[in-house]
């Protein structure tokens, strides 16, 4: 007897996953609770608040461009917001001090604002 097998083979593969739209496109609730963290890296420390609005970032008073301009500290302090699908949701007002070099500041900014998405009640975070 031969193999019968009345499997059908697939006529394609791929490593990527069917996406559920509804899911994706899922209104952000509104957002109107402060939060506030405070974040630490070696010798830095960083103070972060959280106020609903439009998204600005302040850093010791200066724009956030100007206080870190290399594009990679940029994301690396805004990745909280990113993989919580808030970017735009909160104004952020951030003191931080010591560490030296804005690469030691950098992860120091991250931290706090991590801990600061954490804070919110998790009726904020999306669906």
């Amino acid at each position: 007897m031969a193999n019968d097998t009345t499997a059908t083979e697939p006529t394609s593969y791929t490593t990527e996953s069917s996406v559920d739209v509804e899911a994706v496109e899922a209104a952000r609730p509104v957002l109107n609770v402060p939060g506030a963290a405070v974040g630490r890296r070696k010798e830095a420390i960083a103070r972060v608040r959280l106020v609903p609005g439009t998204g600005t970032i302040t850093v010791n008073g200066r724009t956030f461009e100007d206080y870190f301009p290399n594009k990679l500290h940029q994301q690396l302090v805004t990745d909280p917001f990113t993989l919580l699908n808030l970017t735009g949701a909160y104004d952020v007002i951030a003191r931080i001090q010591g560490g030296g070099p804005r690469a030691r500041q950098a992860p120091c900014a991250w931290a706090s604002l991590a801990h600061s998405t954490r804070s919110t009640p998790r009726t904020t975070a999306p669906p």
